[in-house]
């Protein structure tokens, strides 16, 4: 039930197509999904779990630059060829 909300994605022929996890069946044990496209869907667990955004673990993920850090290397960069 705590999935009711999330986002999803679900590769099919080679296209992936997003979509929004709406309800939950407890006697069926099976979550709807909406996709972007209006199309709908249902899923138990096993399947609904993959659709998921991977999470990277916040001790092995690298903290990536924003565009202001770059741009201080790439002018550190250009002082150090003055020399």
């Amino acid at each position: 039930r705590d999935y009711i909300g999330k986002r999803v994605a679900r590769t099919f022929d080679g296209t992936v197509y997003h979509g929004t996890v709406t309800a939950y069946d407890a006697d069926a044990k099976w979550w709807r999904i909406r996709y972007d496209d209006d199309d709908e869907e249902e899923r138990n667990a096993q399947q609904l779990l993959p659709m998921f955004p991977q999470r990277c673990d916040s001790a092995k993920s690298k903290k990536r630059k924003t565009r202001d850090e770059v741009d201080d290397d790439d002018d550190d960069d250009d002082d150090d060829d003055d020399d």
